[in-house]
Parts: structure tokens; C-alpha cells; sequence
């Protein structure tokens, strides 16, 4: 009976040992900031409705917009190219709206 319950504070110790290495040793990074995402209905440069979008034309409101401000990450969807080359060019003009309708 000594026996066994040597042997299983033996294995208890043992287990024990070995998920103690599983933590990495170091501090945890912290989080990523999350990135906030356009809630308007339209292309915060264009106006246009998303869904008046031509379905012969997949791009139509689908153009990429991702942008950094002070620290945090910001995507909407423009309605074209040149609505991005838009916002490239005058940044200024479009930010604080893109800001205030983001979450």
C-alpha cells in the first residue's frame, strides 16, 4: 500500500513537472489592437449604396480600403479604384468620417 501511494505522488509530481514547461517561459505579448471596420451602407468616398452595386461588376463596392491611424487598424470597402486612389490622395478629407463609423 506504502508503495502505491509513493508511486502516485510520484506520477502526480512528474505530471505536474511537465506541464509547468508548457507555459513559454516568457510574458504573454499583448493583444493585438483589434481592427475597427466601416458600417456605413455607402463607399465612405463615393456615396454610393453598396447594394446598388452591378452584379456584372464583382468589384463594385468590394475595393479594399486599409489604412493605420494613430495605432489603430481601420478596412472599409470603397466602390473602385479610383475611389482609393481618392482617399490616397486626400486622406484628410475622408478620415474623420471613416473614424466616426467604425467600430
Amino acid at each position: 500500500m506504502k508503495r502505491n501511494v509513493i508511486a502516485l505522488f510520484a506520477g502526480v509530481f512528474a505530471c505536474a513537472l511537465l506541464f509547468a514547461g508548457c507555459g513559454g517561459g516568457g510574458p504573454a505579448s499583448p493583444p493585438e489592437d483589434p481592427v475597427k471596420y466601416w458600417q456605413g451602407d455607402a463607399c465612405p468616398i463615393t456615396g454610393k449604396k453598396y447594394d446598388s452595386a452591378d452584379e456584372n461588376d464583382p468589384m463594385a463596392g468590394n475595393v479594399p480600403l486599409e489604412f493605420e491611424h494613430e495605432g489603430q487598424k481601420y478596412e472599409a470597402n470603397v466602390w473602385d479604384e479610383a475611389a482609393l486612389d481618392e482617399f490616397t490622395k486626400n486622406k484628410d478629407k475622408y478620415l474623420q468620417k471613416i473614424l466616426d463609423n467604425s467600430e
